[in-house]
């Protein structure tokens, strides 16, 4: 395509999008005309994009779309919409117009505005990206001292005096403090796993803390928790002959095992406490009432509201439960549920903007990706919309406002 059919093209999209806006002067207007009394297939194409109410929306944001930056960009995809423009002469102007207009209105395309601070969909450019999160965690001992772990390290092993990573290096003398409890600590953006003295091994997901002894000692073994952790606990008998019960302790709930594989997601922001079960059993009580109980069977997950006794239980697939500690997101709930856990990954601020759908969105990509490579497989369900700035806010990486 040569210059002067792009400018056509950038001159019929400033055209329409004027039109659609009412911004458009009397002369623009009177060229308008002119341009679709030239043929049928301009009149075709103008009421094509008149007639869906999706494409008003994609429409409304094109103040100003640079097509000579982006149409370099767009010819693969113009390609796969020949389609739309197989009854016109391919690669003409208007076929170019055509082309660029229905892959905006459709919402198959992210624009970016000249300005380049609010950056949309595929025009995000990789230094306005965010990085996903990584092996990152503070660990305060029993006596106050402080550890910044290793991200480069899988995990953190405990044990009655001494803390090692997974491949056996030493960190730090822990001294003796079997009685009193050390705390790991993971920020937004991070997360780290733990195997404690007695072999469980825990997964620590992002903004969450565990708080556990250097040793157990008596009948149980006990750790408190506050965000989301999966835990692989391992059998342990005590001195007795009996098997030692394993219990999480968080703000809303009590889990207690023996041995087992499961989850539990008790962020403070959440609404609900959640226990998975993938192996053995657990018992689940209310923080409010320890000695009424729920029996949890593989694949079942148990619901508690902040403030609330009863228990739900329903059947799951654990699989999508645990997706952030094998390295995945796999969405199918609401659009601030899903918000929340991207906020918490990636480190960034979320703001509405408009009514948000209720709607449950579903999709699946890697934890592994950038933010905007997330935030387009959420768009593609064309349900909601997002725009990454720029914010004040401390400590926080970027800003996602999040549209209908």
């Amino acid at each position: 395509m040569n210059q002067s059919e792009i400018q056509k093209a950038q001159r019929v999209i400033y055209l329409v999008t004027g039109y659609r806006k009412g911004s458009i002067s009397e002369s623009e207007s009177a060229e308008l005309d002119a341009w679709l009394n030239l043929s049928l297939g301009n009149q075709d194409l103008f009421n094509e994009l008149n007639s869906a109410d999706q494409k008003e929306k994609a429409l409304d944001i094109m103040n100003a779309y640079a097509v000579n930056e982006s149409f370099e960009n767009l010819k693969t995809r113009i390609a796969k919409e020949d389609q739309f423009v197989e009854k016109r002469k391919r690669y003409s102007w208007m076929a170019a117009a055509a082309a660029i207009l229905i892959l905006v209105s459709i919402g198959g395309y992210f624009y970016t505005s000249i300005n380049r601070e609010h950056i949309m969909m595929d025009g995000l450019a990789v230094a306005k990206d965010v990085a996903p999160g990584s092996n990152k965690a503070t660990l305060t001992l029993a006596d106050g001292r402080t550890v910044e772990l290793s991200g480069d390290k899988q995990s953190v092993i405990i044990k009655a005096d001494e803390l090692t990573y997974n491949d056996g290096t030493k960190i730090i003398s822990e001294g003796k403090s079997r009685n009193q409890y050390a705390v790991l600590t993971t920020p937004k953006g991070g997360q780290y796993q733990i195997i404690l003295s007695d072999g469980t091994k825990i997964w620590l997901n992002a903004a969450s803390t565990l708080k556990y002894p250097a040793e157990f000692e008596g009948s149980e073994r006990v750790v408190q928790l506050s965000g989301e952790a999966y835990f692989e606990v391992a059998k342990v008998h005590a001195s007795s002959g009996r098997r030692m019960s394993f219990i999480v302790k968080t703000e809303t709930q009590q889990v207690e095992v023996l041995g087992t594989h499961f989850n539990i997601n008790n962020y403070p922001d959440e609404s609900f406490a959640k226990t998975t079960l993938l192996e053995g059993s657990v018992r689940v009580s209310a923080a409010s009432a320890i000695t009424e109980h729920q029996l949890l069977k593989p694949n079942q997950q148990s619901i508690i509201a902040k403030d609330s006794e009863f228990i739900k239980i329903i059947k799951v697939d654990p699989t999508a439960v645990i997706d952030w500690k094998n390295g995945d997101f796999i969405f199918d709930t609401d659009v601030k549920t899903i918000m929340r856990q991207i906020s918490r990954w990636y480190n960034v601020e979320i703001v509405y903007q408009g009514n948000i759908t209720e709607e449950e969105l579903v999709g699946r990509i890697s934890r592994s990706k950038h933010l905007t490579e997330v935030l387009k497989v959420l768009q593609e369900t064309n349900k909601v919309h997002f725009k990454l700035e720029d914010t004040v806010s401390p400590g926080v990486e970027k800003r996602v406002i999040v549209m209908p």
